[in-house]
């Protein structure tokens, strides 16, 4: 459907391309979003803005020699978690290590039962915010905090210039296959992984080249034009001049009966929920800022070949969704203007945000995003599930005040509905700034169902000033 959309449009679709793998003999290349970050980390030494913690609380027995075995053994499965980074004559390049164990630590808290709790998550909150060393690694770290015999906290830290959320994923999947192998005293049956990610970042930099690849950069970069998405919601304090990622998070929840109602809407205008959510935002957004070219950054997985689905590494990608709402349309034509866009962010998912940078040439700055300001996500990557024997495992929340944009509003849908939380800068806004935005988004979902026919003026115009209610969720 997709594919017969953007051939009736005449967007030429690229043919299939096999991975190669390639020797290790010279240098790796890093991939273009690897050298995004790789600038950011040499211009803010010591800032932890891009590690990935993830904790589990476990309720149960735990073998902490099969543990480590098992961590090992992912960790010597996927070279990126066994790699590290260096200029080399000036250009950045990624050093895979044949062996660069992972730091797996074990402590117990010598508190008293009454105090457990809040130390542990005092301590977890310490952990996740160290600083990665780059240069010397190793990029993983594994840490179990242990309450009770039965009771711990497992953190896994991992930086982000060597996985993302996918690759949590494969992570747990890889790690609880190997521990129940081991602990049954057999060998995991895993296929080897179809590649490594220096072959991906190889083919990147010899694929993303040439007159081809450029004419896809540059019409991605004509549908943005030369509005580089600065209107945001009016900061309630001066930008600093540096990188900042200190903030808060203020939770939300959107209810069941309401959440049917708006996949109801959905399939009315044959668009996915996510469409519909984000020209809500946008909506909302509009209606408070007065801008009417709102532009959304929004993360794509970047795993659209089956080759790279099982490999760990950084593959996710950014697009920037840019919708015209200058001519006060009707809910439903946003709606089919966001689908456009969306389709024609799908069409353009192998243009790499820096390259798109690179092309438009906005003025950079530490303080900002070049592109956008808000990120908006509708969460569908695979969340990590670990099962253990004679254990419960939850992933938990680590508590960590880390944003990295001035704005970034994140989706789930479970079984009573949507679920969502909105973090914000904390150097630019106030609390009550960022909860009228949540309260025009609620009175816009609200709206939609009766009123999606009605002119954007028209819809959420009943918003409450910020008394938004059962609209959010307790923390």
């Amino acid at each position: 459907m997709l594919e017969a959309y953007l051939l009736a449009k005449g967007v030429k679709i690229p043919a299939p391309t096999s991975i190669p793998r390639v020797d290790r003999t010279g240098p790796i290349p890093q991939t273009f979003a690897q050298q995004r970050i790789w600038f950011i980390e040499q211009s803010v030494p010591g800032t932890s803005m891009y590690n990935m913690p993830e904790c589990a609380r476990v309720r149960g027995s735990i073998d902490l020699d099969l543990l480590k075995r098992a961590v090992h053994a992912v960790v010597n499965r996927h070279e990126a978690w066994r790699t590290t980074f260096a200029s080399l004559d000036g250009m950045p390049v990624q050093r895979v290590h044949a062996n660069l164990a992972p730091q797996i630590t074990w402590e117990t808290l010598p508190v008293s039962a009454a105090d457990l709790e809040t130390a542990a998550h005092a301590r977890l909150s310490v952990l996740c915010s160290l600083p990665f060393d780059l240069v010397r690694g190793p990029l993983v770290r594994v840490h179990i905090i242990t309450l009770a015999p039965n009771d711990h906290f497992l953190l896994l830290n991992v930086h982000h210039m060597i996985s993302d959320g996918w690759s949590t994923s494969i992570f747990a999947e890889e790690f609880t296959t190997h521990y129940l192998a081991l602990l049954e005293g057999r060998t995991p049956s895993l296929p080897d992984p179809p590649l490594q990610y220096g072959d991906y970042a190889v083919w990147q930099k010899r694929t993303h080249t040439g007159s081809e690849f450029e004419a896809l950069t540059a019409r991605l970069a004509r549908t943005l034009g030369s509005d580089h998405g600065y209107a945001s919601l009016p900061l309630d304090r001066p930008r600093p001049q540096g990188a900042d990622d200190s903030g808060d998070f203020l939770l939300f929840e959107v209810g069941r009966e309401r959440t049917q109602t708006l996949h109801a809407l959905a399939q009315r205008h044959g668009v996915t929920l996510f469409v519909v959510l984000s020209a809500a935002f946008k909506t909302a957004l509009l209606a408070l800022t007065g801008h009417p070219n709102v532009a959304l950054g929004v993360p794509l997985a970047g795993r659209n070949k089956v080759e790279l689905e099982r490999v760990i590494g950084l593959f996710a990608n950014t697009a920037v969704l840019r919708t015209d709402l200058s001519d006060d349309p009707t809910f439903a034509e946003v709606l089919r203007r966001e689908r456009a866009v969306w389709i024609s962010a799908h069409a353009h998912q192998d243009v790499p945000f820096e390259r798109l940078v690179e092309r438009l040439g906005p003025v950079r700055s530490l303080s900002r995003n070049p592109l956008f300001q808000i990120m908006f996500i509708l969460q569908n990557t695979p969340r990590p599930t670990i099962q253990l024997p004679n254990a419960t495992v939850g992933f938990i929340a680590t508590g960590t005040r880390s944003v990295k944009f001035d704005m970034v509003l994140e989706l789930y849908e479970n079984k009573n509905g949507l679920r969502g939380w909105i973090g914000y800068l904390s150097s630019l806004f106030q609390e009550r700034t960022v909860q009228r935005l949540l309260s025009r988004f609620r009175a816009v979902l609200d709206d939609l169902p009766l009123r999606s026919d009605r002119k954007l003026s028209a819809i959420g115009a009943t918003e409450n000033g910020g008394d938004i209610g059962d609209f959010m969720a307790p923390l």
